[in-house]
């Protein structure tokens, strides 16, 4: 299969002021002041310091062409800042983006423009990505209009009656608005906007997490069925590698900020071999009462993206740390068969 998008040690770093965190620049600044007499005072110069926050921090995969791939991690780790450098929501701040061939980063804001046709994304919470004050109508026509992809009103209508029909909808949704829907209905509209433009790539960010868990359950069966149908290529951000499973047969595991873990979800079940992949597996539930899975507890809370630990970033949780993995950082390595991992343990 082709490749369709290649990230290149993409990273996306803060600058967090405040008084908090490791110092990364500071500014002086004299604070002048006028006595009551007129006569200006000098005062010792302010110090305003800049914490550098590592969201995303040498980021590199690649995603082929109708093969899904999940993102995993804890909260905080930089998945969603992840997925909004790579259809440029915000400019990354080192690294490369290649999609179908060409460095997006490189296109300005006209050419950009016609590549955001090809990617779209659907965010976390429905509720925030859709417009109050609009009709279900009008938030679908939007892309429509915008990328000129429809001739006529007849065009159109018939457009949007087959969007609402893919995402399993009624026609009279179009002439509500998005508080007279349901969270489910509202991620089915959300869903409907993103396939508007026919895309090549979805980003889909953790679009379960706001609903419950058989909503969220139906929206899952309408990815795969979408899937199959329209032939479109998923990144799918999810906490729960369960979900993941059921969609993406390649995932990768991020902790703060970097991949730590790649392959085939069966591989990653299986024979995970890096710690923190152990640690989440462990925690993904089991429907039989009568199996029991041994659970992983990693040590403390994650450090801060401000002050991240020499070496790896998870040797000051892990039971395997060793004098090596609080000096150097390891490097993803394959191990076998599209099978990557991050850990000392496995480097010579």
């Amino acid at each position: 299969m082709e490749t369709i998008l290649e990230l290149h040690n993409l990273t996306k770093h803060f600058v967090q002021k405040g008084t908090f965190g490791s110092i990364v620049s500071t500014t002086e600044v004299p604070e002048v002041t006028v006595s009551p007499v007129g006569k200006k005072i000098v005062r010792p110069a302010v110090t305003r310091k800049e914490s550098l926050v590592h969201a995303v921090d040498g980021v590199t995969f690649s995603v082929r062409e109708g093969e899904n791939l999940g993102l995993v991690g804890e909260s905080g780790c930089g998945k969603t800042t992840l997925c909004r450098c790579i259809v440029r929501l915000i400019e990354p701040t080192g690294g490369r983006i290649i999609f179908r061939g060409q460095d997006i980063l490189k296109l300005r804001s006209r050419e950009m423009r016609e590549m955001r046709r090809k990617m779209q994304y659907v965010f976390q919470n429905p509720s925030n990505a859709l417009t109050p004050r609009m009709k279900i109508r009008t938030i679908l026509e939007e892309p429509i209009r915008n990328f000129n992809l429809v001739h006529g009103k007849t065009e159109l209508l018939s457009r949007l009656d087959e969007l609402i029909g893919l995402v399993g909808l009624s026609r009279e949704v179009l002439d509500k608005g998005p508080h007279e829907l349901s969270q489910g209905m509202k991620q089915r509209v959300c869903l409907a906007r993103a396939l508007a433009t026919n895309p090549e790539l979805c980003v889909l960010d953790e679009p379960t997490s706001a609903l419950d868990v058989s909503v969220g359950a139906k929206i899952i069966d309408l990815l795969e069925q979408l899937q199959k149908e329209l032939g479109t290529t998923y990144i799918l951000v999810a906490h729960d590698l369960s979900v993941v499973r059921q969609v993406c047969p390649r995932v990768a595991v991020m902790y703060l900020g970097r991949i730590v873990e790649a392959g085939p979800i069966d591989d990653l079940f299986s024979k995970a071999a890096h710690p923190y992949t152990q640690a989440l597996i462990s925690a993904v539930s089991i429907p039989d009462p009568e199996i029991r899975r041994e659970e992983i507890r990693l040590k403390g809370e994650p450090p801060s993206p401000v002050n991240l630990p020499r070496g790896c970033r998870l040797s000051p949780r892990c039971s395997h740390s060793m004098e090596r993995c609080r000096v150097e950082e390891p490097e993803l390595v394959e191990l076998e068969g599209d099978h990557y991992v991050a850990c000392h343990l496995f480097l010579k």
